[in-house]
């Protein structure tokens, strides 16, 4: 099955929003969080058929959909919730902020979320009047974890609402129960929200790694909680507008229903489609996909931790490697250059600025393995130009 993944494809041609970022200039894309895979076979059947109809207006969410995405909670997440449940969006990015403006609409002033975090964790509430509150991750054997003690005191403090991550992003850790059930003692005795982002759930990178849902943790979890989930990462389907918001709670399902309406369109009726049929038929592809992916991992994260001044940690889940470049400050590359330097080697990967933290990169190896080749041997050609320690 990987060998389905062999065959490049060019996407320059398609307003790819990755690869327009660098059109023109030999700089291999390695940042936004698509891959540049065809969708599995059975998600592209499933929209010929809906094309074929010929009819596109506006569409409910379907009930097969609606059997699909519980069977996939059941299955995947151990959330065995009940379609009513079920809260469908056209996307996860919109749905955070509709989340943030309904906190803020229930009188909550303060959001908590890890540091590093994906962008819009931390950009988007801000706009809503909510003040941001950071919990640092640290590196403890090659895991970024957080300091629960310090989340405690948080809570202590009036913290009300965490934006969580698992699998982290960046970073790729994957929380365990343990700690899990920690944060959720946690967060019931100070009456905590959590809405927790598990886009990237299915990715796990490290095989002996076992993903647990935030909600599947007890009965608070599950109570006082919002879990965000749907296929765009793992079946590479951002680009169709479909994700899903599961809340067990009547009161708080219907209040994010509310800003919901007010504020975000209609998910994409093709989006249903390709959903379902990804999370029903398409689990075969899926593993071949990855396979693929563990190896283009070892491969960047080999390639780059050979560079003097670079560290990488062996990922556990998603297709996101979170390089540690501080190191190359000791060569002449300070943090506010890094990015200058990795776009004049050649390769364009995240800022962590963007994830608020200096000094790192993140970098997609979502593609073609010949091109994971060519982006190592374009970093350690640059390395090798720096000037001796």
């Amino acid at each position: 099955m990987e060998q389905s993944f062999a065959q490049a494809v060019d996407r320059s041609t398609t307003a790819s929003t990755k690869w327009l970022r660098y059109a023109g200039r030999d700089i291999l894309p390695m940042w936004v969080a698509d891959t540049d895979f065809p969708a599995a076979p059975e998600v592209l059947r499933a929209l010929h058929r809906r094309v074929e109809h010929g009819v596109f207006g506006y569409t409910e969410v379907p009930e097969s959909l609606l059997e699909a995405g519980a069977e996939y909670l059941d299955r995947r997440l151990d959330l065995p919730a009940p379609p009513q449940a079920q809260v469908w969006t056209p996307g996860l990015v919109c749905t955070l902020s509709a989340v943030a403006l309904m906190l803020r609409d229930s009188g909550i002033d303060r959001l908590g979320t890890t540091l590093p975090i994906y962008a819009p964790f931390h950009q988007g509430p801000p706009g809503w009047g909510l003040r941001m509150q950071y919990l640092p991750l640290e590196l403890v054997d090659n895991r970024w974890v957080p300091d629960l003690n310090q989340f405690r005191e948080q809570v202590r403090d009036g913290l009300r609402a965490f934006f969580l991550c698992n699998p982290q992003n960046p970073g790729g850790t994957v929380w365990r129960r343990q700690e899990l059930v920690e944060f959720a003692e946690i967060c019931s005795e100070g009456g905590v929200l959590v809405c927790s982002d598990d886009v990237h759930c299915d990715l796990i990178i490290d095989p002996s790694v076992e993903y647990v849902s935030y909600a599947s943790t007890g009965d608070h979890a599950r109570e006082c909680s919002i879990t965000l989930v749907s296929p765009s990462k793992a079946f590479n389907l951002a680009g169709l507008g479909c994700a899903l918001a599961v809340v067990e709670d009547q009161k708080l399902r219907r209040s994010l229903r509310k800003v919901l309406r007010q504020t975000v369109p209609h998910p994409n009726l093709l989006g249903f489609a390709a959903a379902e049929a990804a999370w029903r038929f398409g689990w075969g592809w899926f593993e071949g996909q990855l396979e693929y992916l563990r190896g283009n991992e070892r491969l960047l994260r080999e390639g780059l931790n050979a560079v003097p001044g670079i560290e990488v940690a062996p990922l556990e889940a998603t297709y996101l490697s979170w390089a540690d470049c501080r190191g190359l400050a000791d060569y002449g590359v300070e943090p506010s250059e890094l990015m200058a330097w990795f776009e004049a080697a050649g390769v364009g990967p995240s800022p962590g600025a963007e994830f608020l933290r200096e000094g790192f990169a993140r970098f997609n190896f979502g593609m073609h393995r010949s091109l994971i080749k060519q982006a190592v041997e374009r970093v350690q050609a640059a390395a090798g130009r720096l000037p001796l320690k």
